[in-house]
């Protein structure tokens, strides 16, 4: 049994014809959207929002397996060379982006002290949230920075900060 259907797709609604044979090349996105559509009207949908209920199920339930197998992967961090920290750090004034490198010397707590360390923008993932929301907070209150600078370096740490 193969029934064909019609229906308006994306936002210049073309219009679309397809039958169950092509539900597997769907995106789930789709999918949902169909499933959602045939349960308003079980009587008229019911073998097909059956089928089509069962084909989510199983692909949520590969989706969860196959991030799982991630997730064991992902455990086993990779080993990340940071970078050098310059020899004239203690020189370096606080919160100035150095463009040379992307980074920005910043004070860090070593032992109940204060030591000038330098945060370099390609090492953002060796960091914690907060230890990048406070360097951002320093950058952001140095007067020095120019707009253009200070801009991308901010939109740089919050992008990462969102994925």
């Amino acid at each position: 049994m193969n029934i064909r259907f019609k229906g308006f797709r994306g936002v210049d609604n073309v219009l679309d014809e397809f039958t169950l044979a092509n539900f597997p090349y769907m995106n789930p996105y789709n999918w949902i959207s169909l499933f959602n559509i045939f349960m308003k009207d079980k009587k008229n949908y019911e073998p097909i929002g059956s089928h089509l209920k069962k084909m989510l199920i199983c692909y949520v339930l590969d989706i969860a397996k196959m991030d799982v197998e991630i997730a064991l992967v992902l455990q086993k961090r990779p080993i990340l060379e940071r970078e050098e920290e310059p020899r004239d750090v203690k020189k370096m004034k606080l919160g100035v982006i150095q463009k040379e490198h992307w980074s920005v010397a910043y004070n860090r707590k070593s032992r109940k002290k204060l030591q000038k360390s330098v945060f370099f923008l390609r090492d953002n993932h060796l960091y914690s949230t907060i230890a990048l929301k406070t360097i951002l907070a320093i950058v952001e209150t140095c007067k020095v920075n120019f707009v253009v600078d200070l801009k991308c370096f901010s939109n740089m740490i919050k992008w990462y900060q969102t994925v």
